[in-house]
């Protein structure tokens, strides 16, 4: 049996947490995203999560900035991106749900 990633305490919920589906990753990206995570020890959730902080901790209008991306995986990082701004909106919506 694999062993098993450390989970992060850093992203706790306080209160209930929810659970939020990601799909129509690409297989391709998504294997890739796991492999560079076993490599570093790191959990998907806490990529993810951390991703989403950073992206909810930036100034409202400014662009994400690719720059310090490795340009082999740009690609990745706007796929990311893209989950963190679908996951931005699913949240915005269950706020205004109540």
């Amino acid at each position: 049996m694999a062993k098993k990633r450390p989970y992060s305490t850093q992203f706790t919920a306080k209160g209930k947490p929810r659970r939020y589906l990601l799909s129509g990753i690409p297989p391709t990206l998504w294997e890739r995203a796991r492999a560079r995570a076993r490599k570093e020890d790191l959990s998907i959730r806490t990529i993810l999560l951390s991703l989403v902080e950073q992206w909810t901790d930036r100034p409202e209008g400014q662009a994400l900035d690719p720059a310090p991306i490795e340009p082999q995986l740009f690609m990745d990082a706007q796929a990311l991106a893209e989950a963190a701004r679908e996951i931005a909106r699913h949240l915005d919506r269950q706020a205004r749900a109540g």
